[in-house]
């Protein structure tokens, strides 16, 4: 390795990235700034780091999120000092929700410009509060401390990031001047006489295992017998993390004759299996709602998004209610869980099956509650699909069967996801579903959608409210960098429609003004200005024609559809 540095600024943040890229980790989002020139540059000269650069560090922030929701590898944020790095904070806070890992390099001050009103100096020590998995202040890049110490820290970062809690990772950066190298070069090698065998290698210096969470035998043993005895239960299935959990989760519902009832953020809802129910469909039924009463429900990943689920859930209050995930948190808001499994969803369904092999499913259980649904189907299929006027509901169904099968789909929060839960078509592609679910906030969709993207080398549909992109208009720059068409549909409800289901809106006097928030405004001349191509379609077969140009254009477009709030 080069041994030949300007400065010692330079060599550490040379070993820093270089240590990221052995673990596998290359894709950094770079904001412009001065103190972080060290880190920048470093990242900037590795032929190996992928860098998108983006002036919004929030924005950033959510790209780099979505690049963690897709791949399950941290992107690395880079930014300089002060409120630069506070504007991470609310994607910070939604991956340490959503367990999304991320790994955050905010340069700093050295020690003794601290606490003096030295320009663009905050209170940057543990920034995020108890929103990361791991914290640590960087000393000053110095000769007296090893460089080793530098490698095991980057080590112990990354595994913190992906252990069976994943997350974000805070590393904050102390640099004194220079901070930008000269022409003067120094030989560092006496100094790296002690990493000498790792720079001879491409292996990360040190080399961590997550540890493998199994369930409890005898709790495994005491749930088969509820199942052998109870036999008419139902599949609870919220935000699951993997293919093999989901396969997992299939499987067992078919030995079991269970029906699955699939939350939009699962990657279940548009599977075709017949075990799959679209529980908002067959609850608006009460009659139906009051037969399918069962007294045990298994529960895999996180919640569930329906209300309407939820408050069935509430009033029947299952005398086993029964939650398995990897993780160690209450996912309880109903207080209704009545034993917890804290364990991979496959290693939870691959020791209760062996001890369900005289079970006797009741296939005619199953059955009912497919055929009420598919009733239900039905009727809502043929009501909606001879509707002439778009609608939130309309256009969430039209995107769901007709997104391109290679693409994925990403999800706004507030009203968008609500109607893909409730209006997506088991017909259509099942594709991969993206969202922001851990606060579920409406702002950096855009950015989140762009690294999410970038993470799963696919074009994205984005289905979006008009709040919710006017939140995150800065982002539509980073459009142009990536290498993956975005189809972004915004339903344009002139405000904040999802209000109207509150009790607050009947409140006339003040609800217009404080919650609605009309805005009066659309996207024609933003989509101009950014470069996207714009479609506003006003019917749905306008609206069939110009998403399937959209699709095909190989561009970056927005697709307005200008509704009443249902």
């Amino acid at each position: 390795m080069n041994t030949m540095y300007s400065h010692i600024n330079f060599l550490w943040t040379q070993l820093l990235v270089e240590e990221l890229i052995r673990n596998g980790i290359n894709q950094f989002f770079i904001s412009p700034g001065s103190r972080s020139t060290p880190l920048t540059l470093a990242a900037a000269y590795n032929t190996k780091a992928q860098c998108t650069v983006h002036f919004d560090e929030r924005g950033a922030g959510f790209a780099a999120l979505g690049y963690g929701q897709a791949t399950g590898k941290p992107a690395v944020l880079i930014c300089t000092s002060g409120t630069a790095a506070a504007n991470y904070f609310p994607a910070v806070i939604e991956a340490s929700m959503s367990r999304i890992p991320m790994l955050i390099f905010t340069a700093d001050r050295p020690p003794e410009l601290r606490d003096t009103g030295a320009n663009q100096t905050i209170d940057q020590v543990k920034l995020y509060g108890s929103y990361t998995r791991w914290f640590q202040d960087i000393a000053c890049p110095s000769l007296d401390i090893q460089p080793e110490y530098l490698l095991t820290t980057i080590d112990q970062a990354i595994y913190q990031t992906q252990d069976n809690i994943p997350g974000p990772v805070h590393l904050n950066c102390m640099f004194r001047e220079p901070l930008a190298p000269d022409n003067n070069e120094i030989d560092f090698s006496d100094y790296l006489f002690g990493i000498s065998n790792w720079s001879q290698n491409n292996e990360p210096y040190t080399k961590q295992q997550n540890p493998i969470l199994l369930p409890e035998p005898s709790k495994i043993k005491s749930l088969s017998g509820k199942i052998m005895e109870i036999t008419r239960g139902i599949i609870v299935c919220g935000k699951v993390e993997s293919d093999a959990a989901r396969e997992s989760i299939l499987k067992f519902a078919e030995v079991i004759s269970y029906p699955v009832f699939a939350d939009i953020t699962s990657g279940l809802k548009s599977d075709k299996s017949p075990n799959v129910i679209n529980h908002e469909l067959l609850l608006d039924d009460d009659k139906i709602a009051d037969e399918i009463k069962s007294n045990i429900i298994l529960h895999f990943g996180g919640g569930m998004i329906s209300k309407k689920l939820n408050k069935w859930l509430t009033e029947i209050r299952p005398e086993n209610y029964i939650h398995i995930d990897r993780h160690p948190f209450r996912n309880d808001p109903l207080h209704i869980v009545t034993e917890r499994f804290h364990c991979s969803i496959e290693s939870f369904i691959n020791s209760l099956l062996p001890l369900l092999q005289k079970f006797e499913p009741d296939k005619l259980w199953l059955n009912g509650i497919v055929e009420r649904y598919n009733n239900n189907e039905e009727k809502m299929s043929g009501n909606i699909e001879k509707d002439s006027i778009l609608s939130e509901s309309l256009v969430s169904r039209l995107v769901s069967l007709d997104i391109n099968k290679n693409s994925a789909l990403f999800l706004g929060n507030s009203l968008s996801i609500r109607m893909m839960d409730k209006y997506m078509d088991k017909m259509g592609p099942e594709v991969p579903i993206g969202f922001n679910r851990g606060a579920s906030g409406i702002d950096g969709c855009v950015a989140t959608a762009v690294g999410w993207s970038m993470g799963l080398k696919k074009s994205v549909t984005l289905l979006i409210g008009d709040l919710s992109l006017f939140h995150d208009l800065n982002s539509l720059a980073m459009l142009k960098k990536s290498d993956y068409p975005i189809s972004i549909v915004v339903l344009n409800n002139n405000g904040s429609g999802i209000f109207k289901y509150l009790s607050i809106a009947k409140q006339e006097d003040v609800f217009e003004k404080f919650w609605l928030t009309p805005h009066g405004m659309t996207f024609e001349k933003i989509s101009e200005q950014f470069g996207l191509n714009y479609y506003k379609p006003s019917t749905p077969d306008g609206f069939i024609s110009d998403y399937n140009k959209a699709q095909t254009s190989g561009r970056q477009s927005l697709i307005e559809v200008i509704i009443k709030s249902e």
